[in-house]
This record gives C-alpha cells, structure tokens and sequence, in this order.
C-alpha cells in the first residue's frame, strides 16, 4: 500500500512506516468496507444479514441497494470525501444509507436524533457537509425531518435525504434511491479512494462537551473489529443483536463492520424494551448480545427470564454490570472498555470471574501499547495506584480532525493517547481496572 489515495485535510494519517508495519502483522485489512460487503454478498448472498421487527434483507439484497444508492448519491452531486451528517435510528434503511455512503467514498458523520440545533451547528461548521441523512420518525413526536430541512438551509448543506416515502420540499428520498433498476452498474471509485481512506468521521465529546472529530478508516476499522469480536469467540455467521444507536462508534463497530466480516446476521431493535430484546433472542437464536448504559440495569432486573429459550446466547458483553446480568441470566458475560479513539479492552468467555467482573480485561490486540501514567506526565504508576489510561496501536487515533491545538495536548511525546480516563492498577472490584 502506498498512502491514501485521496487525502483529506485536517486529517492526521499514520506515518509511512507504520502503515507498512499494520499490513505486514495483519493488524489492517487490505479492503475498503464496501469491499467486504461485495465480498460477503458474492459468497453467501442468500444469508440474512440484518433483521429489524418483521423486515429481513439478504447480503444479496442489501449489496444490490447499496450499490445503487452509492450511484444515486453521486448522481445528485455529492463528491468523493464530502461529508454528510446522519440523524438516523437503528434500522435497516440507516444499513443501506451507510453501505451506500461508504461505497461512494461519502464520508459519515455519525451523529444522533437527539441533537438539536447547538450539536448540529457545530457538526456543520466543523465538518463542512454537503449531505443530510434523516429518519423522519426517528424524533418521535419532535419533526426531525423539519429540523433537518431548516437546519441544512442554514448550515449551506444542499442535499438532504429522507426515509419518508415522501419526501418535502428540499429533500430526497432515499428509497427513490435504491429502488431504482436493478440493471444499474455499480458505481465504480477504483483509483479514487482505498482502504487506506477515511471510511467515517466518529464524534468523542470529552469532558468539554465540545464535539471532536474523530477519522476512521477503513483498513484500521476493520482489523480493531476483529481483534475485538475474536475475543468472544465469535465464528462465521454468528447472529448478534444490537439495540443501541448505530452510529455510536460501538454500533458500527458490532453492527456495521463485524456483520460484513463474520458473514452474520444481525438483529436491530429499534425501540429499546427489555421483553422484545429478550423476544429476539429466542426468536432469531443470538448468539452475542452486547449492552451499555441504562441496557444493563433493566436486563439483570427482568423478572421474565425464566420464560425465555436463551439456549442460544454464547454470551454477553457490557461496559459495566456483567456480574449481575450473568447471575440473573445464566449466560457468560463480560466487562469491557470501548473508547471512539481506539482502544478495546475486556476480558474473554473463558477468563476468571475476577477478571470479566472486577476488570475491564485486557488488549484485544498484541499490538495495542497501553499505559497508566501519572496525569501530564510520561511516568508510569505503580501497582495499586490509579493513572490515566493511555495507549498507542493499530486503531489507535493519530490526531483529532482539523483540531491542532487540541492535538498538541492530547499526546505523549511517543505517541501514546491520553484519554483522560484514571483506572487503578490493583485488583479492587468495585472499580473497573485494567490488566497490563
């Protein structure tokens, strides 16, 4: 590989030797995203790769649309790199919107329903979109598509796209777009970006809450996928369930980029109800659930479990809780660390109680460097003191988009990311620590 064939500015690219060093160990993979699609598509087109309530869409399928979305959106006059801000739910047309966007070289900026016109005016100054992706109920009682409508008038944003069947004055519709002739040839980038290429433009808001630009590319994506999911086991045409955003960074990591490289089926819920995600479950036979947040509080507290067939679930990973989602479920599951900026630690199906309960685990990857310093400082801390996470690796981010100044503080003179994030190095389990 020879760089990214079209740079972006403002983006901070790993270094030539680097990149030669993450192809040669097998840390990247040497294919964009839609690549990995078409690939899937073309071995097992007739699986399911997503399910959503009673809808279903083959790899086939969602290849076809894909392609002719990436086609439409060009032919409306988005460009190679231009950005396009996504206020979309969990749901197969936000699959096909971005399959579409990746395979047009159109990059993401994954945000979510919920951000009014502060984080959306930001987004837009930062990041300079020209396209608009929006779910038109996915605001429930608040018009998103409105919102959506005025706010591209005001930000200069010229294309907005729509999951209303009709689409209002100002927008299109996006199933006009992958509905159209299935004899269309796909769209063709060869010589315009690779995987080297940024595939999506993440948000980490930190404790400024001031959004940050976080690039995301293809190769990089792809191989923090899976050194990540093989932690768990996970095994070609596994079926998992996600009923979180899927524009979170966690969403397309497990909903997205692992359902084209494990070849699996993946189950969306777009309305978040304790009962229906254990319906699916049994209903569609899951394997891995993964859950976040508020999720796990309402999944260890079910008081139904006992009527549901989970003989199917391998196991469950969360960021905190998994003791007592395990003793109220009688599935494995696992602790974990997940941050936009590139580093995944959790333990294994197969590690101790003590590591998958009182830990976040260990590096997914032999070639994630983690550190605990003393804050502002390249010291390391000692066993049984606290430091701040720090890390460098395949995945790891290299600069925040078009933010120098924010850069210039956010790394240790070597490279190692500082998250801001204090875990302690002993074993206590009632804090999350991390095992070096």
């Amino acid at each position: 590989m020879n760089g990214p064939l079209s740079r972006i500015d403002g983006v901070v690219y790993s270094t030539p030797e680097q990149t030669k060093f993450y192809f040669g160990c097998g840390a990247w993979a040497r294919q964009t995203v839609g690549d990995a699609l078409r690939q899937v598509a073309t071995e097992v087109p007739e699986r399911t790769a997503y399910v959503c309530d009673e809808r279903r869409i083959s790899f086939a399928e969602l290849n076809a649309a894909t392609d002719r979305v990436a086609v439409g959106l060009r032919a409306l006059g988005l460009k190679l790199h231009d950005r396009a801000i996504f206020q979309m739910g969990t749901n197969i047309e936000t699959i096909i919107a971005l399959f579409g966007c990746f395979k047009a070289g159109i990059i993401p900026v994954c945000s979510i329903p919920q951000f009014r016109e502060a984080e959306i005016g930001t987004l837009a100054r930062l990041t300079q979109p020209k396209g608009y992706f929006v779910q038109a109920d996915a605001g429930g009682s608040f018009d998103l598509e409105s919102f959506a409508r005025n706010m591209a008038q005001r930000q200069n944003i010229p294309y907005v796209i729509t999951t209303a069947i009709h689409a209002g004055q100002g927008a299109h519709s996006l199933e006009a777009l992958y509905a159209g002739s299935p004899d269309t040839p796909a769209l063709d980038t060869s010589g315009e970006f690779d995987c080297e290429d940024v595939v999506a433009f993440q948000l980490s808001g930190g404790s400024t809450g001031v959004p940050k630009i976080i690039p995301r590319f293809h190769a990089e994506y792809q191989g923090h996928v899976r050194y990540w999911c093989d932690r768990y086991d996970m095994e070609d045409g596994d079926i998992g369930i996600w009923a979180l955003p899927v524009m979170h960074n966690a969403g397309m990591m497990f909903s997205v980029v692992r359902t084209v490289l494990y070849r699996a089926t993946t189950v969306l819920l777009p309305r978040w109800d304790v009962a229906s995600y254990f319906d699916m479950i049994e209903r569609e036979k899951v394997q891995h659930a993964f859950t976040i947040g508020p999720h796990a509080p309402a999944i260890a507290s079910y008081q139904h479990v006992d009527r549901h067939d989970l003989s199917s679930l391998k196991s469950l990973f969360t960021l905190m809780g998994a003791e007592p989602i395990e003793q109220a479920i009688g599935v494995c599951s696992i602790n974990m660390f997940g941050i936009t900026e590139g580093l995944v630690l959790t333990g294994t199906p197969h590690s101790s109680p003590e590591i998958r309960y009182g830990s976040v685990g260990m590096r997914c990857s032999v070639h994630d460097e983690v550190r605990l310093l003393q804050p502002g400082t390249t010291v390391q801390v000692a066993v049984g003191e606290a430091g701040e996470l720090c890390f460098r690796g395949p995945s790891s981010l290299r600069g925040y988009y078009a933010a120098p100044d924010v850069n210039a503080v956010s790394f240790t003179p070597d490279g190692f990311f500082r998250s801001g994030d204090m875990m302690p190095r002993a074993a206590d389990r009632r804090r999350a620590r991390v095992l070096l």
